[in-house]
């Protein structure tokens, strides 16, 4: 015998939960009438949480579809629904709650709480955890970006020894990039997490690439930028480099406790 219904079966949010509860509300006060079956299934693995609606649905489903699409077209819907996917879910550990004609509001209220329920959910939703457990806690709400070409590296490891003192926190390949990176991947990363950029140049700069090309240097030189000069002048520079916010001499003796001192003040002014 043909059956009248069609399974539909969508995955959600194990770990935002609360986040279903309107999605779950509006279906059931729309279609109560026309559902044959609504069945959670939990799978309380820490490693694979998961949580699926299952529903049987009269065939004449269009304008169900038609709701879907016009309110919750972000919803994941799993296609090609298996035939056994109750015994399915039994024989994979799944924990599986029906709910019954007198457990619609009350019910999903309870369950998309986001506490804990013997027997149905095992672990809270995030928000809970996170307001208890806080992570962070290596922040990367300011972190500097160093450029450089390879004969300035000397340079580059005395400045970075000293904002790390300082806890100051630099982006530096040496300490970023492992063997087996994608080191143009790795640079694109740390310039878009930069809040400033340093670069260091010398005569040498223009004789070889600094860390990263053109483009990446064109990037970095709209960001709040300060430039260490090694041996060179600021009217010495090509173009693009006489836009930068801030000149430093190297040679000067307090050239890294004016850098020091122009990073801070920015920190303080942008964050």
């Amino acid at each position: 015998m043909v059956s009248t219904y069609k399974p539909y079966l969508f995955l959600l949010d194990y770990s935002d939960r609360e986040s279903e509860k309107e999605f779950i509300l509006n279906l059931i006060k729309k279609f109560e009438n026309e559902f044959k079956t609504i069945i959670l299934f939990i799978n309380n693995n820490p490693y694979n949480l998961e949580l699926f609606l299952y529903l049987l649905f009269d065939q004449n489903d269009a304008h169900f579809r038609k709701w879907l699409n016009a309110y919750y077209s972000n919803k994941q819907l799993i296609p090609n629904v298996p035939n056994n996917i109750l015994e399915l879910v039994q024989e994979k550990g799944y924990d599986c709650i029906a709910y019954r004609d007198d457990e619609s509001f009350s019910w999903t209220e309870a369950l998309f709480s986001g506490n804990v329920m013997e027997g149905v959910f095992n672990f809270y939703d995030k928000r809970r955890y996170e307001n208890t457990w806080k992570s962070g806690l290596l922040s990367d709400d300011f972190i500097i970006f160093l450029c450089y070409s390879s004969e300035e590296k000397q340079y580059v490891n005395k400045t970075f020894d000293i904002l790390q003192k300082k806890e100051i926190r630099a982006w530096y390949d040496k300490y970023e990039i492992i063997p087996g990176d994608s080191i143009w991947d790795q640079i694109n990363e740390g310039l878009g997490k930069s809040n400033l950029g340093i670069l260091f140049i010398s005569k040498n700069t223009f004789h070889k690439t600094l860390t990263f090309g053109e483009n990446e240097r064109k990037y970095l030189i709209k960001k709040y930028t300060v430039c260490i000069l090694i041996d060179i002048e600021i009217e010495d520079l090509p173009p693009l480099l006489q836009t930068a916010n801030h000149y430093i001499n190297f040679s000067d003796p307090n050239a890294v406790i004016k850098l020091i001192e122009i990073i801070k003040n920015y920190k303080n002014q942008n964050l």
